[in-house]
Parts: C-alpha cells; sequence; structure tokens
C-alpha cells in the first residue's frame, strides 16, 4: 500500500507502508530538507538507501536499524566521494 504522513515536526514520509509505518520503498523528508530514499522495514531505515542532507552531503549504501552500516560511499560538500565501511552509523574505515 501507498500513502503519505505528515508529522507535526515538519518531517513527511511518502511510499510503502504496512501496519502503520513505513514498509517497503519509501522517501522520507526531514524538516530541514534532508532526505532518505530507499528500503524501510516497519518504520525504520532497512536496507539499501541514499541519506542527504541539507549542505549537500550524501551516504549512499546499506542501512541497518536506521543506521549507515556495511560498504557505502560519502560524497562531501566539494563532490568528492569516499568509499568507506560503517558501522552502526559512523565511519570505521575507507577502502578503495
Amino acid at each position: 500500500m501507498e500513502g503519505q504522513y505528515y508529522w507535526p515536526h515538519g518531517d513527511k514520509y511518502e511510499g510503502d507502508h504496512l501496519n502503520g509505518f513505513p514498509h517497503g520503498k519509501g522517501k522520507y523528508t526531514y524538516k530541514d530538507g534532508g532526505t532518505y530514499v530507499g528500503d524501510f522495514v516497519k518504520g525504520n531505515k532497512e536496507g539499501h538507501g541514499v541519506r542527504k542532507w541539507p549542505n549537500g552531503t550524501e551516504y549512499e549504501g546499506p542501512f541497518v536499524n536506521g543506521e549507515m552500516h556495511g560498504k557505502g560511499t560519502f560524497t562531501n560538500t566539494m563532490g568528492m566521494p569516499c568509499d568507506s565501511d560503517w558501522v552502526a552509523g559512523k565511519r570505521i574505515s575507507m577502502f578503495n
């Protein structure tokens, strides 16, 4: 099922849902203008996705329990990508 949710604090979600939670493919827009586009499981970012921040930085790769986790690419404000390993939202190493 597809739908849209709006939160009083300004965030919104558009996409698949199940039992009132984002579930499947969707787009979450934060009140600051940042976005996450990708996979959701029971309301959490889970699977592959792209998280963009208002300052122009972005991360593309796997998410686990709502956090960047696994081998992903972080692109800085200058547009330079860096492939890295991530654990629970923190970069732990860079790889080529």
